[in-house]
């Protein structure tokens, strides 16, 4: 089970409780495999999470960056046009994806 994660793995990996990985694997946001009581998470998966939560911009930062109020940028990730990662409670946005809101809108 070398390419897997377990749960306390990810708790210090993502920097989230371990009821959110509970809550978030329940709710089928986060895929998982179960053996006895145990559950796994694919290492490709946490570690694109962590790389989006390192990489990630704020949603504070984006306000910023493009003039927006913190409920206009919201509205801009509620209805797709922005794109976001939401990440425990909060929403990472990468660079890239700033850049491609900034050249449609």
């Amino acid at each position: 089970m070398s390419e897997y994660y377990k749960v306390d793995e990810v708790v210090n990996i993502l920097g989230l409780s371990q009821n959110t990985i509970c809550n978030l694997s329940l709710m089928k946001k986060l895929p998982f495999i179960k053996k006895g009581r145990t559950h796994f998470f694919e290492k490709e998966t946490i570690d694109n999470l962590k790389n989006i939560k390192e990489k990630g911009k704020s949603v504070t930062y984006v306000c910023k960056k493009l003039c927006y109020s913190r409920s206009q940028i919201s509205n801009f990730i509620k209805n797709n046009k922005l794109k976001a990662y939401k990440i425990g409670k909060k929403y990472y946005i990468l660079e890239e994806d700033i850049t491609d809101f900034k050249r449609r809108y």
